[in-house]
């Protein structure tokens, strides 16, 4: 290769070279010991003087730096970065003076060149404006601060795990827990604190359960369990994705809302559904909608069950109503809703398939059946027959009053026959 060319070649490298060079943020300058001083124009944009300042004054740079007490920490005041003293590379974030005045952050690494003889050719220098980032981290560090004391604060305990391992632990969750201090639990694998995920109370409608939350048994270290609430929510950290729990003890909420569900709807001597249980199950199961569903409501009325509490006595009575609803959970084809409306009357409410109404007939003949044998109270040997009244939706009612009534009114037909029997609602019993 000729000069001419050689130098052509030379001379495209500096221009891509040089382009490169203004086309970055960053500020490249190298001094040899005699002095010489080479820069390139990412000094004027970083600094906001003029390279002819630089070259006038060797300690210019130096000058710029505002040395206070994080400075002085790790740059000597007395000590240029270009010191024949300075034999190894470094590098340290300090703040700087701009041209505008402005106080900025920049990084800056020096690297000292030597020859085959370990004698110092010059100090290379790269110099970096970092003001962005760090006023970025500060408000991240502020961030930070804010949601600590948010969360410290909170009655609900709050974790983060990142890959599944809990990074950071608040007051509350440590109490939930019976920890000491969080060091217990950070590191350590989060599903380690649920017995059980994703469940809910063995009665679900006592709880509002949304689509972000679901309920776990957890354990305590005295192995004891509460059921927990609990939410989930993927959060950016610094340091990359992370998962947020929210925990909340419900143990004593479900089972108080348990006990007021239970007394709302549950009749308190035999533990069946109530009369208003049946009706809403009743007014529910019409309002489906659905036209190839049937339902099937069974009234039984005890017969001379007045007698048997004036004679024995209510404590007596109640003990034969609670043998009574035993006897009725036997019959439990299709899973029926058994209910006591009240006194000595109970009832049943069927849902099924047409193709399944004889089978349903076959159960509610059952329902007598059960009669069959007489009831013992202590030494007391008491015998009773019911009477029943049957009516069905589509065929008899067209509504959820009608169709309790029908059934009500057929009972009372059974009865009025001398009862001990079963009697179906026919049209003709409003005529």
């Amino acid at each position: 290769m000729n000069d001419e060319r050689l130098d052509l070649h030379l001379g495209t490298f500096r221009r891509v070279v040089r382009s490169l060079l203004t086309s970055v943020e960053i500020a490249l300058l190298s001094r040899n010991p005699e002095g010489k001083l080479l820069m390139h124009v990412g000094v004027e944009a970083m600094f906001g003087f003029s390279i002819d300042q630089f070259r006038a004054d060797p300690y210019f740079l130096h000058r710029r730096i505002v040395f206070d007490e994080t400075s002085l920490s790790v740059v000597n005041k007395d000590t240029p970065w270009w010191s024949k003293d300075l034999r190894e590379p470094f590098y340290h974030e300090v703040q700087y003076r701009h041209a505008s005045g402005e106080v900025r952050w920049m990084h800056y690494h020096v690297l000292p060149v030597f020859d085959v003889d370990q004698q110092l050719i010059r100090h290379d220098a790269i110099f970096f404006d970092i003001t962005k980032e760090k006023n970025e981290s500060k408000l991240l560090s502020q961030s930070q601060i804010r949601f600590q004391t948010l969360v410290e604060g909170l009655p609900d305990g709050v974790m983060l795990a990142r890959d599944g391992y809990i990074t950071y632990i608040n007051p509350k969750a440590v109490a939930l827990w019976q920890g000491n201090s969080a060091d217990e639990f950070l590191g350590r694998k989060v599903d380690h604190l649920f017995l059980q995920q994703n469940v809910l109370p063995q009665d679900s409608s006592v709880v509002v359960h949304t689509e972000n939350s679901q309920f776990s048994w957890c354990l305590r270290k005295d192995k004891s369990q509460f059921l927990g609430e609990i939410i989930t929510c993927a959060i950016e950290e610094e340091q990359g994705k992370a998962t947020m729990f929210i925990v909340r003890d419900c143990t004593e909420e479900v089972e108080l809302k348990r006990r007021l569900h239970k007394l709302a709807y549950e009749d308190t001597v035999t533990q069946l559904a109530n009369r208003r249980r049946f009706f809403e199950a009743v007014g529910e199961a019409i309002s489906q909608g659905d036209v190839n569903q049937q339902l099937a409501v069974v009234y039984l009325d005890l017969d001379g069950f007045k007698m048997i509490n004036d004679q024995f006595g209510h404590a007596t009575g109640d003990r034969i109503l609670m043998q009574v609803a035993e006897r009725l959970r036997q019959i439990y084809y299709n899973n029926p809703l058994i209910a006591r409306l009240g006194g000595d009357e109970f009832a049943y409410l069927f849902t099924y398939q047409k193709q399944m109404g004889n089978d349903i007939d076959k159960s509610i003949d059952e329902i007598l059946q059960l009669f069959q044998y007489p009831f013992t109270v202590r030494e007391n040997v008491i015998s009773l027959v019911a009477s029943i009244g049957v009516a069905k939706y589509p065929q008899d009612a067209q509504d959820q009053d009608e169709l309790i009534t029908h059934a009500d009114q057929a009972m009372y037909t059974a009865k009025l026959q001398g009862g001990n029997q079963i009697a179906f609602y026919k049209i003709r019993l409003t005529e």
